[in-house]
């Protein structure tokens, strides 16, 4: 009987030293599991700030071809406009465009396109420059396709 209860003592032992491991290994578990769910969360925030910064770009330079179509219209009636026109507001956004002329019938188009934050700063901006030649004056019904070309700045 002493040995059935020495026996029961040592796997009553046993049994808690396994429970108290268990326990240990839970805790850990739970600890990994906690910290790799914070860098999730994190990691999301920051993508979430990055698309809407790309969205708020991608408007901005939507805007900026706005203002050069805009400035294109203008050049072809004969306008220069080197300090700027004012600022022409389209939806939350605005954009302002130049009009250079870069001597001959050659002319410097340039917009710049902002998109506005609740407040009205500009929370992202553009800039599209396109240089045109063959803009002599336009002659009545005179519809001739002349070709146009931008890049980003």
């Amino acid at each position: 009987m002493a040995d059935k209860t020495q026996d029961l003592r040592i796997r009553n032992q046993e049994s808690a030293t396994l429970s108290g491991q268990a326990l240990l290994f839970v805790f850990f578990l739970l600890l990994v599991v906690g910290i790799l769910t914070g860098a999730l969360a994190v990691m999301w925030q920051a993508e979430i700030r990055t698309r809407a910064l790309e969205k708020d770009g991608l408007i901005a330079f939507y805007l900026a071809q706005a203002g050069i179509e805009r400035a294109k219209i203008e050049a072809r009636n004969g306008a220069i406009i080197p300090g700027g026109s004012s600022a022409q507001t389209l939806g939350a956004g605005r954009y302002y465009y130049y009009i250079e002329d870069t001597g001959g019938n050659q002319r410097l188009l340039r917009s710049i396109g902002q998109w506005l934050d609740a407040s009205g700063n500009p929370s992202a901006e553009r800039q599209i420059t396109v240089r045109v030649s063959g803009m002599g004056t336009p002659l009545p019904g005179d519809d001739a396709q002349v070709s146009w070309s931008w890049r980003e700045i």
